[in-house]
């Protein structure tokens, strides 16, 4: 089971270490949670960390937070995607080249595909 962890700064930067340094103390609270990395990553005004347990893909491709390659997704989350191999062939034929072989990058350009829909 992976844990998430994050911040979201009202009037001023997540890039200050004070912030990344709290997301990273929230993180290893939870290292138990998922033992096998710990990521964080600030983006202005937010600050998202994970601890992964790994499952599906096993590499440092998989690690978390991912983003899609222009940056502009960027996914935390513990959850497992059931029909993660139907939508990367979908995602495929859309012309997205992918860098692992996780749900989680799946669940990552779903956005792309099929937008705000893609939770419901």
């Amino acid at each position: 089971m992976c844990g998430v962890a994050g911040v979201v700064c009202l009037g001023s930067s997540c890039g200050d270490d004070d912030h990344v340094r709290l997301v990273k103390g929230m993180c290893d609270l939870q290292v138990h949670r998922g033992p096998d990395h710990t990521g964080v990553v600030s983006l202005g005004s937010v600050c998202l960390g994970a601890n992964r347990l790994s499952i599906i893909d096993l590499t440092a491709a998989a690690h978390m937070p991912m983003s899609t390659d222009d940056a502009r997704w960027w996914i935390t989350y513990n959850g497992e995607v059931y029909n993660f191999p139907a939508l990367r062939a979908e995602l495929g034929r859309e012309g997205h080249v992918f860098r692992s072989r996780s749900d989680t990058e799946v669940a990552g350009r779903g956005p792309a595909l099929h937008g705000e829909s893609l939770v419901l």
